[in-house]
This record gives C-alpha cells, structure tokens and sequence, in this order.
C-alpha cells in the first residue's frame, strides 16, 4: 500500500516539479528496498530484482534532485547514472554477503550481479568477519569475489 502511494505522489511531482521532491524520491527508494529485502527473505527473488531495480532509480534521480540537478522529467528514465555491484562466491562453501544492510546468499560458485546508483557503500561477509567500503562508478562493475 505505501509503495502504491509513492508512486502515485511521484507521478504527481513530476508533473508539478516541487523544489523538494528529492527527499520523497529517497524515501521512496529506502521503501522499495526494504519490501526487496523482505521478498528476498519469502524466496520471492523475481520480485525482489524489480523493487531493487526501482529503487536504484528513485535513489539515482534523489541524488541528482538533492544536488541541485534538473527537475527534467528524464531524471527518472533508464538513463540515470548506474553502475553495478557483482558479488562472486569462490569460496568453497555458501556464503551470506550483506551490502548496505541487505543480505545475499550466494551458493558455491554463485554470482549475483545488483543495479547500484553511483556512490559508495559499505559491504561485509559475516562468515569471513570482514568489512569495507567501495564506490560504484557510472557505467562500471565493483566485484566483490569471496574466496
């Protein structure tokens, strides 16, 4: 229901071009990321892929809007500055790896590609005790290869 709603006020927004629609946009985008996690952990992984799609979009036009960007109606197409994380378990058993606070299980041999806007986040392989950083640059691939 409330994800319903953003999408309603988004379409909203861009028609009206409000001066503060970049905050609604990151909202929005943290709603959608936290119904993927939560159709990750009911085995709904299709659907998962689609909410994090979505909100990889509404984080991307976020950070423009918040920066100052155009409030053009092409902020929310497919074209916003993207990139993407892969996450590669050669390890030789499975393996959970949580970026910015959502879990992916990855199977031996198991690669998981994520759509990410451009910027940086954080990563950890709780079986390893490790944590880091990284930068998802427009355009390009941060792997991230357990071993």
């Amino acid at each position: 229901m409330v994800l319903l709603l953003y999408a309603t006020e988004i379409e909203i927004l861009n028609e009206l071009e409000p001066a503060d629609r970049g905050a609604l946009f990151e909202e929005a985008a943290k709603a959608y990321r936290d119904r993927a996690r939560v159709r990750r952990e009911l085995g709904k992984g299709s659907e998962a892929q689609k909410d994090e799609a979505q909100a990889v979009k509404l984080a991307a036009t976020a950070a423009k809007l918040q920066k100052g960007g155009t409030s053009d109606k092409a902020l929310t197409s497919k074209t916003a500055a993207t990139g993407r994380i892969r996450l590669v378990n050669a390890w030789t058993q499975p393996v959970r790896v949580i970026v910015d606070g959502t879990p992916y299980a990855l199977s031996v041999g198991e690669q998981k590609d994520l759509n990410r806007p451009v910027g940086s986040f954080a990563y950890e392989v709780p079986i390893l005790r490790y944590q880091a950083k990284g930068d998802v640059e427009a355009g390009k691939t941060y792997t991230i290869r357990i071993r």
